[in-house]
């Protein structure tokens, strides 16, 4: 799921763009990250992803906001997007 959000956010993806997927066969679990919009916040770059989670018949989804620390380094999950 990790390496599916940074691909998400790392991506060049549009708001249309069809979403990121990921899945476990070992748990059952799978989901999607959808890339949406980027935005800049104190200088870092940032964006919204919409995460989608499935485990059997349960399912969850948030939009969630993450930033850019520095260049080159993992992004930062800095919350849910409360506009959402």
């Amino acid at each position: 799921m990790l390496n599916t959000i940074n691909s998400a956010l790392l991506s060049d993806a549009k708001d249309d763009a069809p979403p990121f997927t990921w899945k476990n066969d070992k748990t059952r679990a799978s989901g999607a990250v959808t890339a949406l919009e980027r935005y800049e916040d104190k200088g870092r770059h940032c964006r919204k992803v919409l995460i989608r989670n499935e485990w059997g018949k349960r399912m969850d989804q948030g939009v969630y906001r993450f930033c850019e620390v520095k260049a080159g380094a993992p992004w930062k999950l800095i919350g849910p997007d409360l506009d959402n």
